[in-house]
């Protein structure tokens, strides 16, 4: 009884309850949707680093961590004996040689860092080969060494397809060496700082360049199944190599990315904060005026024999039938913007730029995990009780004679 009647209550004034509910949608839409963008961003981005540069874990010579010195190599014959343990976990797995050089040209000369790549094996840990904007991704042998470069450093060295960039760096035996290139693909990713600072040649061809020997690599890149819990497994891959190679996750290789995307999910929960805090305001001004406007009402209820307590019950159930429908209301809301520009995308090409100067995407995908709608749901209904406690204790603290005569 108590509950129908509440109900009926908040369409009394259809005008001030809808005014309310379409707030709280707004609020808790807008709160969701900032939440889905934020998150796709981080999500991308994340996801991009992983793609683009780091994949799932890498594998190192421990000094070469260290010291980032070319001559801590291991041999693959070695490693690959002790990965025959975990054939189920990696998925793909790529060998790299890795070195920091300049790239110069007869303009320009630009700090670089040097990744020797198997052309046919290092698209398939990372995507270098889908940002390609001019040219190949490799291309047969020919007499003189080929190397990829992003268009943001061939701007920067102002070369062109086919130009010459000369390469200068320590070999492992320490001496200085350089090298001619010819550039045969130019690639533009949405990391502005990844392409300003990476270069990509063949390793057979880098591995000369070094004096290193067929089978001798820096690095190993590794991507895993969907089902395998990256952290987990590195701990475990860590505990099955020689005490001399150390295996990384991308979380250990890059903890920036692991804590700004800590940072963003604290954000989204400061946003909710403020949507609710003001939604409690706006309940509590309403259900007193509600209470204000009901004196006489309130009285006559509680001299025929309702109590307090029901009394109570009833604005309390008021309160949570306001908030609650409009909670409802923008959930659905939001999971339809949500999913639409999930798939379709939001465009901000204005700001490409500076997005990728920070290594986002000009286009993001807003995404939402469905347990975060429940919460928010959970949260709009303890801030309705919350919002309650004013109006109820006005309403169970008028003198009976008082109410009925005013």
């Amino acid at each position: 009884m108590i509950a129908k009647l509440a109900w009926r209550n908040v369409w009394r004034n259809k005008v001030r309850s809808l005014v309310v509910i379409i707030a709280t949608t707004l609020g808790i839409s807008g709160a969701l949707f900032i939440a889905a963008l934020i998150s796709g961003m981080m999500d991308k981005w994340v996801q991009n680093q992983i793609e683009t540069e780091l994949s799932d874990i890498q594998i190192h010579q421990e000094d070469f961590v260290i010291e980032e010195d070319q001559k801590f190599f291991f041999e693959k014959e070695d490693l690959e004996r002790q990965l025959t343990a975990f054939a189920n976990e990696i998925k793909e797995k790529a060998y790299r040689i890795k070195a920091e050089g300049l790239a110069m040209s007869a303009h320009n000369t630009y700090q670089v860092i040097l990744l020797g790549v198997d052309p046919d094996q290092e698209p398939k840990v990372t995507n270098i080969s889908n940002y390609i904007r001019e040219g190949a991704y490799f291309k047969e042998p020919g007499r003189i060494k080929q190397i990829l470069i992003s268009q943001k450093l061939a701007d920067e060295l102002k070369v062109r397809m086919n130009s010459k960039v000369v390469i200068n760096l320590s070999d492992i035996e320490g001496e200085i060496v350089g090298e001619a290139f010819k550039v045969v693909g130019i690639f533009k990713t949405s990391s502005g700082i990844f392409d300003e600072s990476h270069v990509f040649v063949k390793n057979d061809e880098f591995a000369k360049v070094l004096k290193m020997k067929p089978g001798q690599y820096h690095e190993l890149a590794i991507r895993t199944g969907e089902e395998v819990e990256v952290e987990a497994f590195q701990t475990e891959l860590q505990q099955g190599l020689d005490a001399d190679l150390m295996a990384e996750s991308w979380i250990q290789m890059s903890p920036a990315l692991k804590m700004t995307e800590g940072y963003m999910d604290t954000f989204n929960w400061i946003l909710l904060s403020v949507v609710l805090t003001a939604l409690i305001f706006g309940i509590i001004n309403t259900m007193l005026m509600v209470v204000l406007e009901r004196t006489r009402e309130i009285g006559m209820l509680r001299s025929l024999g309702l109590n307090d307590r029901k009394v109570g019950l009833m604005f309390i159930l008021e309160t949570i039938y306001l908030s609650i429908t409009g909670a409802i209301v923008g959930n659905i809301l939001s999971f339809f913007l949500i999913n639409y520009f999930g798939n379709k995308g939001i465009h901000f090409e204005s700001w490409e730029e500076g997005f990728e100067a920070y290594g986002l995407q000009a286009v993001i995908y807003p995404i939402l995990e469905l347990n975060f709608y429940v919460l928010v749901t959970l949260l709009v209904f303890f801030t309705g009780l919350l919002a309650s406690y004013f109006p109820v204790r006005k309403a169970i603290r008028l003198d009976i004679s008082t109410a009925i005569r005013n």
